[in-house]
């Protein structure tokens, strides 16, 4: 395995509007405890807590700017977001958000599908 772990970021432009950017984080191979096959991992992000969100199917949350940066990695259901400028992106299990539109108009977001959302977020600096 090698290459990187991809994930969406959302920021805020100089005008106030967001807008999603790819980005990804290197996998690093390491060998740990003398085992003869590798592990992969990224370098750690500063992170000081976490917590977990549970919204039900058909949730929506109108405009907002996210409370603070953070990372959102879903674990179950599906959830739709929608940046300042139009763009929108579906989350499924797996996938990472790196939100940091702290200002401006901020983001939409609804869960869509039928299963209940499940996410963890982790606030960093």
């Amino acid at each position: 395995m090698s290459g990187t772990l991809p994930y969406a970021k959302l920021y805020t432009d100089d005008a106030g509007v967001t807008h999603f950017a790819d980005e990804a984080l290197p996998w690093e191979q390491t060998i740990r405890n003398a085992q003869p096959r590798p592990v992969w991992t990224t370098a750690f992000q500063d992170a000081q807590r976490l917590g977990y969100l549970r919204a039900a199917a058909g949730y929506f949350s109108p405009w907002h700017p996210a409370p603070c940066k953070q990372f959102v990695m879903v674990l179950a259901g599906s959830m739709e977001v929608e940046a300042g400028d139009g763009e929108t992106r579906v989350f499924t299990p797996g996938t990472v958000l790196c939100v940091t539109d702290i200002t401006g108009r901020g983001h939409q977001t609804r869960v869509v599908g039928a299963e209940e959302l499940l996410l963890v977020w982790v606030p960093i600096p």
